[in-house]
C-alpha cells in the first residue's frame, strides 16, 4: 500500500514527500520508503538501504545514440526496427523491466520470431529445473516474518543481496502472531565470514561452511535429521559432529524455514544442491512443518518468468521462431544463443546501469538505463525509465507470490522501455521495414 501526500509535480520545483515507496532495486521490494524530491534531488528519508540509495540516484545522459553519434528518438527506433525486422535469429535479453516491458518484449518477439533469455536466467533455471522435476514445499516471505521460530540462510552473501532482510523480515519491530519473536533464532550456514552482521534482537549464529559443498553438507545434514549411518567423519573439510547441533535444531523447530538464491550457490552444480534442499524439507514433513524459500536476484527476474510463463506456458529461454513456444533451457542462454548464431540482440536494462549486454560482435540495440556503462558501444542505445522512478509499472516480489504497483516520482522525458519496445515493433508492422 502507498500514499500520496501531494499530488505528482516537476523535481524543479517546491519540496515534495513521498510516503510508502515501494523499491524496485532487490527481490524484497519493501513498501516502506520515505522519500523526499527538493530541486531535483532525491533523499530518501527513511526506509533506505545501499541498494536503494544507488537506484534511486539519478544520473546519465537522456540523449539515443546510433554508433556512439547522438540521433533523436525516432531515428533510433527506425535503426533498431530495422535491424531486428531483418534478422533471422534475434535474441532478447536483460529482460529486465516491469511487467508490462516484458509483456512488450514477447509481442515484439512473437512478431519477429525471436528467443527471450533474462539477465539472471541462469539462476532461474537452477530452481526451475527442481521444481519441474519433483515439486518442492515453499513458503512466502510473510509467513517467514509471521510465523516462523527457525531460519536457516544457505550463505551470509544474502545479507549483502537482501540488504534488509533482517530488519523486514528476520526481526521485524511488529508481526501478525504475538510471540513469533519469542522463540525465533536465526542460523547462517556458510559463506564469507567477514560479512557485516546485522543488528538484531533475535539470537544469530553463524556456521563456517564452504558454499562451493553445499550440497554435501545439507546432503550428510539430511542424514543427521534421519539418524541414518555416515561412514565418514568430515564433510568438506567440516566435522560432521559440528552440524549436529544444526540438525537437533531443525528437528524441533516448530516451523523452520531453509533460505537460499541460486546466485550464492558455489560449484559446478548448484541445481543439485537445490534438490538436496528440497528433498531435506520433504523429508521433514512427514512429521513437522518445514518449507523452503528460494529468493530470487531482482531486477524484474520474477516480473519476466511470470509473463512468460503464463503467455506461452514456459518460464522463459523460449523461442518463438517457429510461431509457436519451443521451451529450451539449455541452448536459449543467452550465451549459447549468441555462440550458436543470433544475428541480432535487443537488451533491455532497465534498473542498473552495471548490467551491460555480453560483449559480441552481434549487431545490438540497447534499451538501458541512462548513464549505462557499456565495454562495446551498441548499434542502438536508447535510454529508457526507471519503473518506479520514472514511470509507474508493476513488479513481482522474490517469492514470487505478490505483485507490487510501482509509482512514478518524478516527471521525465525518459520512455518506457514498454514503450519503446511496442514503437520498435509497429515500425516494423508498418511494413516501412521488411521482415
Amino acid at each position: 500500500m502507498y500514499v500520496t501526500l501531494e499530488p505528482l509535480m516537476s523535481v524543479s520545483e517546491k519540496s515534495l514527500t513521498h510516503e510508502h515507496v515501494p523499491c524496485p532495486f532487490c527481490g524484497l521490494l519493501c513498501d516502506d520508503l520515505q522519500i523526499r524530491i527538493a530541486n531535483g534531488d532525491i533523499k530518501i528519508i527513511a526506509g533506505g538501504c545501499t541498494r536503494s540509495e544507488n537506484g534511486f540516484a539519478t544520473t546519465g545522459d537522456d540523449s539515443p545514440r546510433i554508433a556512439g553519434e547522438t540521433v533523436t528518438l525516432d531515428l533510433a527506433i527506425n535503426h533498431a526496427a530495422e535491424l531486428l525486422g531483418n534478422a533471422r535469429r534475434p535474441l532478447i535479453g536483460g529482460l529486465e523491466t516491469d511487467v508490462r516491458g516484458m509483456r512488450a518484449a514477447l509481442a515484439l518477439a512473437d512478431r519477429i520470431g525471436a528467443a527471450l533469455d533474462h539477465t539472471h536466467g541462469e539462476n532461474l533455471q537452477r530452481n526451475l529445473r527442481v521444481l519441474q522435476d519433483r515439486g518442492w514445499i515453499t513458503t512466502t516471505l510473510s509467513e517467514v516474518r509471521n510465523r516462523a521460530d527457525l531460519i536457516v540462510v544457505l550463505g551470509s552473501a544474502l545479507f549483502t543481496s537482501f540488504p534488509r532482510l533482517v530488519e523486514r523480515i528476520f526481526a521485524p519491530p511488529t508481526t501478525m502472531v504475538d510471540d513469533a519473536l519469542q522463540n525465533r533464532r536465526l542460523i547462517v550456514l556458510g559463506g564469507r565470514s567477514d560479512w557485516p552482521v546485522p543488528e538484531t534482537q533475535i539470537p544469530l549464529e553463524y556456521i563456517p561452511a564452504p558454499m562451493e559443498s553445499m550440497g554435501e553438507i545439507v546432503s550428510v545434514l539430511r542424514c543427521l535429521i534421519d539418524e541414518r549411518p555416515i561412514q565418514a567423519a568430515t564433510v568438506a573439510g567440516m566435522n560432521i559432529d559440528s552440524l549436529q547441533p544444526l540438525a537437533e535444531r531443525i528437528r524441533q523447530a516448530s516451523y523452520g524455514v531453509m533460505i537460499w538464491s541460486t546466485g550464492a550457490l558455489k560449484g559446478d552444480h548448484p541445481d543439485l544442491t537445490v534438490q538436496c534442499i528440497s528433498e531435506l524439507i520433504t523429508d521433514l514433513n512427514r512429521e513437522q512443518r518445514f518449507a523452503g524459500l528460494p529468493l530470487a536476484a531482482g531486477d524484474g527476474d520474477v516480473s519476466a518468468y511470470q509473463a512468460c510463463t503464463w503467455q506461452t506456458g514456459y518460464p522463459l529461454r523460449v523461442d518463438l521462431a517457429s510461431g509457436k513456444p519451443v521451451y529450451d533451457p539449455y541452448h536459449l542462454s543467452t550465451a549459447r544463443a549468441l555462440a550458436d548464431g543470433a544475428d541480432a540482440l535487443l537488451w533491455v536494462s532497465s534498473f542498473d546501469t552495471t548490467h551491460e549486454p555480453p560483449d559480441t560482435t552481434v549487431p545490438t540495440v540497447v534499451l538501458g538505463r541512462n548513464g549505462m556503462q557499456m565495454t562495446r558501444e551498441p548499434e542502438v542505445f536508447i535510454p529508457v525509465g526507471v519503473p518506479g522512478l520514472n514511470h509507474a509499472g508493476t513488479v513481482f516480489r522474490g517469492d514470487a507470490v505478490v505483485s507490487l504497483p510501482l509509482r512514478q516520482l518524478v516527471d521525465s522525458s525518459l520512455p518506457a522501455a514498454a514503450e519503446v519496445v511496442q514503437a520498435i515493433r509497429t515500425r516494423i508492422e508498418s511494413q516501412e521495414v521488411p521482415c
